[in-house]
C-alpha cells in the first residue's frame, strides 16, 4: 500500500522524526522511504537572509545546545546522587 504523506515535525534529535513515524506507518501497511534532497548553490542574486536572521539562528541553536547539555548533566547528577544513596535508578 502506498499513499502520499506530508509530515512536518520539529526535530530535537537527528532522525527522530523518521523513527517516530516509520514503525506505525509500516505496521499500517505503508511503505516508508527516505528521499534525498539536493541543495544547489545560488548562482545569481543576493541571499534573502539578513544578518539579524543569521544572528537569531546562531543564538537559538546555541541556547538549544546549552539546554540539552544542562539536561544531560542534571540527569547525570541525579543518577549519581541516587547511586550514592543506594536508590535504584529507573
Amino acid at each position: 500500500m502506498t499513499a502520499p504523506l506530508d509530515v512536518v515535525t520539529y526535530l530535537h534529535e537527528p532522525n527522530e522524526g523518521l523513527a517516530r513515524f516509520r514503525a506505525p506507518l509500516e505496521r499500517a501497511g505503508f511503505r516508508v522511504v527516505e528521499v534525498p534532497i539536493t541543495f544547489i548553490e545560488r548562482e545569481y542574486g543576493d541571499s534573502k537572509m539578513s544578518q539579524r536572521i543569521v544572528a537569531e539562528a546562531l543564538v537559538r541553536t546555541t541556547l538549544w545546545g546549552v539546554a540539552h547539555r544542562a539536561k544531560q548533566l542534571r540527569a547525570l547528577a541525579t543518577n549519581r546522587k541516587d547511586h550514592h544513596r543506594g536508590v535504584a535508578a529507573s
